[in-house]
């Protein structure tokens, strides 16, 4: 089954000077049962932040205010990180010839890549994100395998003298 992607929420007020952001579990006449949303939504689904997410409560329909559409899951580029490792950089004085090895990197959340083209002085001379389709699964499940390693967290998947590069 799908993993569903967002819901309609509404805003009650906490009892503790702010609000609740809720969604109807069921409809009772003029009182609903809600439950509490309390956290964020990320790459891999709802992040619950314990406390009150997903308490359930008996309320007033009339309570219920500010509706909107609350996502359940956020894209791994939609966040701030995901966003900065979308972006592409090029080097001055890139050349194509230039380019000795290849490597890709897993964002550390959902299915995203960048590749790196290196120069022979080691340096990082073109970045930019590659699709997945693009990339063998070894090299996907390698990358995904170090992506949490604060050093070493590149794959490489082609190196001049290669006839086919990724």
């Amino acid at each position: 089954m799908a993993q569903q992607e967002s819901i309609t929420v509404y805003s009650i007020p906490s009892g503790l000077g702010g609000a609740h952001t809720v969604s109807i579990v069921e409809e009772m006449g003029e009182q609903v049962q809600v439950r509490i949303w309390y956290g964020r939504p990320s790459p891999t689904g709802w992040e619950s932040w314990g406390d009150w997410d997903g308490k359930k409560l008996i309320v007033d329909r009339s309570t219920l205010k500010n509706e909107r559409i609350q996502k359940l899951v956020r894209l791994p580029e939609d966040t701030d990180a995901g966003w900065m490792f979308c972006q592409p950089y090029e080097a001055e004085n890139y050349n194509p010839e230039n380019v000795v090895a290849k490597y890709i990197h897993a964002f550390h959340e959902g299915e995203l890549y960048r590749m790196y083209e290196i120069d022979e002085n080691s340096q990082s001379i073109k970045e930019y994100r590659v699709d997945p389709s693009e990339l063998s699964e070894a090299h996907k499940e390698q990358a995904k395998a170090v992506r949490h390693e604060c050093t070493g967290y590149q794959v490489k998947v082609w190196e001049r003298g290669q006839t086919v590069a990724a």
